[in-house]
């Protein structure tokens, strides 16, 4: 795996649970634009991320697996301080957060 120094991503909010929203196959995280203006943004906050091969990460190197893209997504967590969040994920996005939860399930408070 070629190392990424961090997903490229959005913050949204300043609530205390924080989320880590993933997008779908061929999409990036302009597909949770939407839905911006309808969160709580006092009750939670959202890392909306570019995987691997998309959006502002789309020249980044890799194996652009499901495995890779929920290390990658732990990693962000790391680098953002959050010791538990809830994780989203549409589309290919749900087998990423999916594998992030087998990976850290003490971290992990919800998935949708």
């Amino acid at each position: 795996m070629t190392a990424l120094p961090v997903l490229p991503h959005e913050l949204h909010g300043d609530g205390p649970h924080k989320v880590i929203a993933v997008h779908g196959w061929l999409a990036d995280r302009s597909a949770y634009a939407p839905v911006l203006p309808d969160l709580d943004l006092g009750a939670f906050q959202y890392a909306v991320v570019d995987l691997r091969g998309y959006g502002e990460a789309r020249e980044a190197g890799g194996s652009y697996t499901t495995a890779e893209g929920a290390e990658d997504v732990l990693a962000l967590a790391d680098r953002l301080g959050w010791e538990r969040f809830s994780l989203i994920g549409h589309s290919m996005g749900g087998s990423v957060i999916q594998r992030a939860l087998a990976a850290a399930p003490e971290r992990v408070r919800r998935i949708a």
